[in-house]
């Protein structure tokens, strides 16, 4: 996409999975509230299936030879020193290593959570809202970023979103 229309195209990555995200667990939630617990786990057993089927259609050879394991290996350890070497994506990458850590164990919590403090059980459908809600203020923030980086700057817009991740 080139170097200007990036801030877009990642928008554009971003919002499409975060959709998928507030859809998708809505959707299941609903799904497995109305239908059988045994239909619910045969439909989760046919995605399984779809994946399968799809995986067979990869047309490259994935068994990695040792000398391409051995060139894997002395390319993250090249891309590893680079990041050391630089100060702003070291710091940027240790920082969205620490956020994706707090997320995924916020994430974690939410069913404890929603037994917990809001009583939601199991079949309730309203636990699949609870995560799609989770993803709502992402798509909105995958969606402002482009122009926000055009008007505050990259930087600036992140030391933003770091400290509104935090507050949240």
């Amino acid at each position: 996409v080139g170097r200007a229309r990036l801030p877009e195209a990642n928008s554009l990555i971003w919002s499409t999975e975060i959709v998928i995200g507030i859809v998708v667990p809505a959707a299941a939630g609903l799904f497995a509230s109305l239908a059988d617990p045994a239909v619910v786990l045969a439909a989760d057993a046919a995605t399984y299936l779809v994946s399968a089927a799809l995986l067979t259609r990869i047309g490259t050879d994935l068994d990695p030879t040792a000398r391409a394991v051995s060139h894997v290996r002395a390319d993250i350890a090249e891309g590893l020193r680079f990041l050391w070497r630089q100060p702003v994506i070291r710091t940027m990458s240790l920082t969205g290593f620490g956020l994706n850590l707090a997320g995924g164990g916020a994430s974690g919590l939410l069913v404890v959570h929603a037994d917990k403090v809001l009583g939601l059980t199991p079949p309730d459908r309203r636990v699949g809202l609870l995560y799609s809600a989770a993803a709502v203020g992402g798509l909105a923030a995958a969606v402002l970023l482009p122009r926000a980086a055009r008007t505050l700057g990259a930087g600036k817009v992140s030391i933003l979103a770091y400290t509104l991740f935090v507050l949240a």
